[in-house]
């Protein structure tokens, strides 16, 4: 994993680390170095800025004392198990809410 440190050993502490460096002030896109691509994300960056938007009205609202509000929104594709680039040993499981779209397991 290529990160801030030698030390870290998945994208999780690579944007911890990011994030105690505090020189990210806005959103910001995340990909993996091995991926190339000509999907549409103007969807899903719409619905991120949606929910974010709204979120920022509940934390308006409540006053909720999160130094951090952070909202990720995550990209799968469904690939056929015929394509040659599927990886039968890397399949994921998918749970989450059909009204809120939000992951509940992963």
């Amino acid at each position: 994993m290529c990160g801030i440190t030698d030390d870290a050993e998945n994208i999780g502490d690579v944007l911890r680390q990011v994030v105690d460096l505090k020189v990210i002030k806005d959103d910001f896109l995340v990909v993996r170095g091995d991926v190339i691509t000509n999907i549409d994300i103007h969807g899903a960056l719409q619905m991120h800025y949606h929910i974010k938007q709204e979120e920022n009205k509940k934390h308006n609202q409540a006053q909720d004392s999160r130094k951090f509000k952070t909202i990720m929104t995550k990209l799968f594709i469904k690939m056929p198990y015929s394509n040659p680039l599927k990886d039968p040993w890397n399949e994921i499981t998918l749970m989450l809410d059909s009204q809120t779209k939000e992951i509940y397991k992963y």
